[in-house]
């Protein structure tokens, strides 16, 4: 029995992204051709709607639950489970979707997450990795990564007919050989992309890549050769952005429903907002935005600068940008929300209005005014606590532990405050990283009386406050709605805010000595 080996496997979508900067690749012959296979392969109805199959057998699994997932927006990485499968006491498991076209599919599990590309009517006979539980460290930490893997196909059948199909030409062992050559190739020409190099040394250094794409007649691999390799002429050329998107998106078919394609449009459209505004044209790209507000203008500058009148390239260069500028400084959060929301209204796109749609409920989860989002957690007398219990206080939430710098810097003031502000202020510091027995000793051994709450094991506290680094901070009005999201930290002189707050709502006076006292 042949089977495709399960390999640590490294995502080629999922590595760093930079900004790089030109070269004519349409001028390549090389380029030229893969350009012809990409607009036969786009004009080509290959697929239609049928039933993808992913079975399998270990008695390691018996008794556990696999839940399979995609990605359901490329831009912010969100994810749907498609398919649970039950595996019995023998360790027997069936998952079972509809799909029109091949994609990525992957199962989280342990320390793992295995995945392949799965095909409509076809069914995989799958083995599991070896299975390895998280310990504990791995499930306190917020941040852990799984490693990933690719699974291990032992059979591919179709499902109409039960023929038993060669795994020697699967989709899956075509782009593992693929990237294997890649990521040799990549590596040997690192030097001379540091020293800078020509697109005739560039097509005459990947000559191996391109005669291996060449001998590929699957459309959905000769798809992803195309755009991989123009990731790579991107990146070894320099290329600006503004290049990239001449090149590699100006003219050309959109498909955005391809793994390839969307990273590479991450890539060349990273930031683009940035671009715009520090373009010979910035002063009336920011009027648009801070000014005008305009969707129409809006589209009508986008579309000149990225060379393109397609309506779905445009709109989704228009979500990217909003999307990363969101957090940047310099743009209105509420002007950039009414422009996606404009943009989710009028796009003719049913999958670029869903994107729009995901982003923009996304971005305003956190938005001052919106309620904070709502947790049950266990405070180090074991009891559960929520948000609510403290409404008609204002919330002080801090996400922090006992090993971080910073965090152990402030902890003194947040005491400071516990003491002043204690009957206006409610601190909660929601301990992540360590464990609850940690989280009690560290506030017991210390003397902290404010509220400690343990984050657990589950991601879902980090997720929805999106907690990226420690510490951070959220402010929570006596309504249960954000005030400040995020928060200034009490380094970053959080009192005089909160001194301006009280003050505003009638809740601090001065004497005669001149001090800020609390009624």
């Amino acid at each position: 029995m042949v089977a495709i080996s399960a390999v640590l496997y490294r995502h080629p979508f999922r590595k760093k992204r930079k900004n790089w900067q030109h070269s004519n690749f349409m001028s390549q012959p090389a380029g030229i051709l893969h350009v012809i296979l990409f607009f036969s392969f786009n004009c080509l109805s290959v697929y239609s709607q049928k039933t993808v199959r992913i079975e399998g057998k270990s008695k390691d699994y018996a008794g556990d639950t696999l839940f399979f997932t995609i990605e359901n927006n490329f831009i912010t990485t969100d994810e749907s489970i498609i398919a649970v499968a039950a595996i019995g006491s023998s360790g027997e498991f069936t998952a079972e979707w509809k799909t029109e076209k091949p994609v990525y599919v992957f199962f989280r599990h342990g320390i793992f997450k295995a995945g392949l590309f799965v095909e409509p009517g076809i069914s995989y006979h799958i083995a599991l990795p070896e299975k390895k539980e998280k310990d504990t460290a791995d499930m306190l930490n917020p941040y852990f990564s799984e490693f990933e893997v690719t699974a291990s196909i032992l059979r591919k059948t179709e499902i109409s007919t039960r023929q038993i199909l060669s795994v020697k030409d699967d989709l899956n062992r075509l782009i593992n050989n693929y990237d294997l050559l890649y990521d040799s190739i990549q590596t040997l020409i690192a030097p001379a992309i540091m020293q800078g190099i020509t697109p005739r040394q560039f097509d005459t250094l990947t000559l191996s890549l391109t005669r291996y794409s060449d001998t590929i007649s699957q459309p959905f691999a000769a798809h992803y050769f195309y755009y991989r390799i123009c990731q790579l002429r991107f990146k070894a050329l320099k290329m600006s952005p503004s290049h990239g998107w001449h090149d590699f998106f100006a003219a050309k078919p959109i498909s955005v429903d391809h793994p390839a394609w969307q990273s590479m449009f991450l890539n060349c459209f990273n930031r683009c907002f940035n671009v715009f505004s520090t373009g010979k044209k910035g002063h009336l790209f920011e009027s648009i935005i801070q000014n005008d507000t305009s969707i129409s203008k809006l589209r009508e500058f986008v579309s000149e600068a990225i060379f393109s009148k397609n309506d779905t390239l445009v709109d989704l260069a228009i979500i990217k940008g909003i999307f990363d500028a969101f957090y940047s400084t310099g743009f209105d959060k509420h002007k950039l929300l009414l422009l996606l929301d404009s943009v989710s209204v009028t796009t003719t796109g049913e999958n670029i209005k869903k994107i729009a749609i995901t982003i923009k409920n996304d971005l305003a989860r956190l938005m001052p005014g919106m309620p904070a989002p709502w947790f049950n957690l266990t405070d180090c007398q074991g009891k559960s606590i929520t948000p609510d219990a403290f409404y008609g206080r204002y919330i002080y939430l801090n996400f922090c532990n006992s090993i971080n710098y910073t965090c152990l810097k402030e902890y003194n003031i947040l005491a400071d405050y516990h003491q002043r502000f204690g009957k206006q202020l409610q601190i909660i510091t929601i301990f992540t990283g360590e464990s609850y027995e940690r989280m009690k000793s560290f506030a017991g051994n210390n003397k902290y009386n404010w509220l400690f709450v343990h984050a657990g094991i589950n991601p879902k506290i980090h997720i929805d406050y999106k907690v990226k680094a420690l510490p951070c901070y959220f402010l929570i009005g006596p309504d249960g709605k954000l005030l400040l999201s995020p928060a200034p930290s009490p380094d970053e002189r959080f009192e005089i805010y909160f001194f301006s707050l009280l003050r505003d709502a009638g809740m601090m006076y001065k004497d005669n000595s001149g001090f800020n006292l609390l009624k």
